[in-house]
């Protein structure tokens, strides 16, 4: 080791204007990442898709940030869902009624789907009530005929909220809620959904805001569901399901207070 003052001298050595070239030496420096000029950088690169499936340049066309859009066969468009609710509107002439009362019929059907099934095979005595005036489920059903399933998967993520809805408005002394809290536990219960309720409806796996462990739970309960329950996949789909006899509908009629 060297002495000192060899040691003073190393800190104070090429200081300007009599600053310590301690001070100067712990100045952060710039770390140069790139590689020089002329320097070929290691590594090939991402791995991309085979270029020659097109029969353009699809590498400027993907610089042109164009978006697209699609649909998806087993429910409505956006479009084609709202269009179908509109024609529902109009068929109990409530289209030019205040907008809170639309507000609640729509809940109403949506959460008599949840309770009833939305299979077309269904005996369609269900009514949804809305400030004292009652409505005939099966009308709605014969509006939307073998698009039933295709309407109410387009409304899952809104269906889902109504139900949570309703499971939070439950009150004891409130023998309305409490039924409709009831049909709604019931329906979870047959689908072996007793910890996610307000998924209890037939088409929530069609729902785009869904955890993994909520998806897990719906796959369960669709392998368990599906050989005992009427679908309308055994009518106009697929063979795999086993039509059961046994199988009971909650029709009663829900109504909306708040």
């Amino acid at each position: 080791m060297g002495s000192e003052t060899e040691e003073q001298d190393f800190f104070t050595a090429g200081s300007a204007g009599g600053k310590p070239a301690r001070a100067e030496a712990t100045k952060m420096q710039p770390v140069e990442r790139e590689a020089p000029s002329g320097v070929k950088a290691l590594g090939r690169g991402s791995i991309s898709f085979n270029k020659a499936l097109f029969k353009y340049d699809v590498v400027v066309a993907r610089k042109s940030g164009q978006g697209f859009a699609v649909t998806k066969e087993d429910r409505m468009s956006t479009e084609e869902a709202r269009d179908a609710l509109d024609r529902i509107h109009k068929l109990f002439g409530i289209d030019k009624i205040e907008e809170s009362k639309l507000w609640a019929f729509d809940r109403a059907l949506l959460f008599s789907h949840a309770i009833n099934g939305g299979s077309v095979l269904q005996p369609g005595r269900a009514k949804i009530s809305v400030d004292n005036s009652s409505f005939d489920v099966s009308e709605v059903d014969r509006i939307l005929g073998i698009d039933k399933r295709r309407f109410y998967r387009a409304f899952a993520d809104v269906t889902v909220e109504v139900n949570k809805e309703v499971l939070s408005l439950y009150d004891p002394y409130n023998p309305v809620i409490c039924e409709m809290v009831g049909w709604l536990q019931q329906a979870a219960s047959d689908r072996g959904l007793q910890k996610y309720p307000y998924l209890a409806h037939d088409t929530a796996d069609s729902a785009t805001k869904l955890s993994a462990h909520e998806r897990i739970a719906l796959a369960v309960s669709k392998e368990r569901a599906i050989p005992s329950v009427n679908n309308a996949d055994r009518a106009f789909h697929t063979d795999r399901v086993v039509p059961s006899s046994g199988f009971s509908t909650v029709t009663g009629p829900p109504t909306f207070n708040t």
